[in-house]
């Protein structure tokens, strides 16, 4: 196996060879200290990638209304986004009704559980939703949906999606909800995280 030297591009477009330190010269490339960006300059001068802004939430957890199932919206359950809430968005909001307001930009939404019933049957729906204009669980273009086929056997079953969003074209406010299953059984834990991928 060959072992290349990295090299770095000036702004002028010059190459040079990174050296053997972990440090570069200050000279060699612009490295910022404004830590809401990704590249920043560590205390010894070397660099180091900061994580993204993210926001995650428990389903599931004890304190989230009607123990732990969230809010009631009549067949279906919507996380109460207010709870426990653990990160930071920079401009990101959580409204006092539960709602998550976003700043215009990309977002990567991931979710991952596990949806335990009892005898529920048909088709079952886990949704993020970034507007709520067509009511839930949304439409495909606004809104991360999973779907499930339920047998009526019981059981878990795990879940999971993502999907990266341009939260640029809604000014509404995001939420994430799940269908009470056809006996009104289905239990959702799990987590459902925002990542800022680009503001």
């Amino acid at each position: 196996m060959t072992v290349r030297t990295p090299v770095i591009v000036d702004g002028s477009g010059n190459f040079s060879a990174l050296s053997s330190s972990d440090t570069l010269p200050a000279t060699a490339i612009g490295i910022s200290r404004n830590a809401g960006n990704l590249l920043n300059a560590a205390s010894d001068g070397g660099l180091f990638a900061s994580p993204p802004p993210f926001l995650t939430w428990e389903i599931g957890t004890t304190l989230q209304p009607n123990g732990g199932k969230g809010i009631d919206e009549g067949t279906w359950w919507r996380l109460d986004l207010s709870v426990q809430p653990n990160g930071s968005i920079p401009g990101a909001s959580i409204t006092s009704d539960g709602y998550l307001q976003l700043q215009p930009g990309f977002y990567l939404i991931t979710f991952d559980g596990v949806l335990n019933t009892t005898a529920s049957t048909g088709q079952y729906k886990s949704s993020f939703m970034t507007s709520r204009q067509y009511g839930y669980p949304g439409i495909y273009q606004d809104s991360i949906i999973n779907y499930a086929n339920l047998n009526g056997s019981g059981g878990a079953i795990s879940l999971s999606m993502s999907r990266l969003c341009n939260c640029n074209i809604y000014t509404d406010v995001c939420s994430f909800g799940y269908d009470k299953g056809s006996d009104g059984s289905a239990a959702l834990h799990g987590f459902i995280s925002v990542i800022q991928f680009m503001p």
